[in-house]
């Protein structure tokens, strides 16, 4: 997570996922998938980290949801399985490109779809962490020549990096991508509790996932309406999807925040929307948005 002290811990979360959506978004349309889903999955990605880590394993076994060895060990993988599992039980999300893409974004995973390497691409190059990845440029160098090279580059790069321990999806991707290998098929109810489970109200409050479904399903619902909107107008519809999910940049940022906010990025405090300022600094800074037509949308929203 990037660690700004203006940003509180729940916001940076939001801002990462809302970021992973847009580039999950416009891989879609790079290579030809389907970029709503995309765009759900991007932003959903990381639902398993509404969960601490000192927490993460317990709550796994609480909803009987198979962890392997590497993930007791280190219990910041087991979001991935959280976040799928979460995905199906809060969201009722049933496609199961969509859930794996959940599933696999971490690692990648040996003959995955496009939809499951869009997401993992994604979630690399809208880093989580301050600064710059150090393996952007040439990730996105691979990306100009296909989706299977992107990949490539960053599992070679990962597996190169200083690994603590090496997840299982992650030895079957490199070995998938790098090392030509093949593997058996992977049993889903091996990896994860495939039930329909009623998450309990204790659960719900204690990791504010009531609110978390608030936020996200905002942003899903916004995205929706004025895509549908800009195809009644005529109106470029990927230009308006992309500017109604960063309309919801600044929901996360409290009115007792908000001074402390404008204050470090610098912005006018007596403007009369003060979210949409917040919205359009972020749309240009952290989401890189040059669209002058997608900025435009966003500065002049209402609250």
């Amino acid at each position: 997570m990037k660690e700004r002290s203006f940003l509180s811990p729940v916001t940076e979360n939001f801002l990462h996922a809302i970021g992973v959506g847009k580039v999950s978004y416009e891989l879609a349309k790079k290579f030809e998938v389907d970029p709503k889903c995309a765009f759900v999955a991007g932003v959903l990605h990381d639902l398993g980290g509404a969960i601490p880590d000192s927490d993460r394993v317990e709550v796994a076994e609480l909803y009987h949801i198979p962890l392997f060895k590497e993930e007791k060990m280190i219990p910041m993988l087991v979001h991935a399985k959280q976040g799928e599992f979460f995905a199906r039980n809060l969201f009722k999300i049933e496609d199961p490109e969509i859930l794996n893409a959940i599933l696999y974004h971490t690692t990648c995973i040996d003959d995955a779809s496009s939809l499951v390497k869009i997401v993992f691409i994604a979630d690399k190059i809208h880093w989580d962490r301050n600064g710059e990845p150090p393996y952007l440029k040439e990730l996105l160098k691979a990306l100009e020549q296909s989706l299977d090279e992107g990949c490539k580059y960053f599992l070679e790069w990962l597996w190169q990096s200083d690994l603590y321990v090496v997840h299982p999806f992650l030895r079957r991707s490199y070995g998938y991508y790098i090392q030509n290998q093949t593997f058996s098929s992977l049993e889903k109810e091996l990896l994860t509790n495939e039930k329909t489970v009623q998450i309990t109200s204790e659960i719900r409050k204690k990791y504010f996932l009531n609110e978390i479904i608030c936020e996200f399903e905002k942003i899903f619902e916004r995205t929706d309406n004025s895509s549908d909107l800009a195809k009644s107008k005529n109106v470029d519809v990927d230009e308006a999807f992309i500017a109604a999910a960063l309309m919801n940049i600044s929901n996360t940022i409290s009115e007792s925040e908000k001074p402390k906010v404008i204050s470090a990025l610098q912005l006018d405090p007596n403007v009369s929307n003060v979210a949409a300022q917040i919205n359009y600094y972020f749309a240009k800074t952290e989401f890189d948005v040059k669209n002058p037509r997608i900025l435009e949308i966003i500065l002049n929203a209402e609250e």
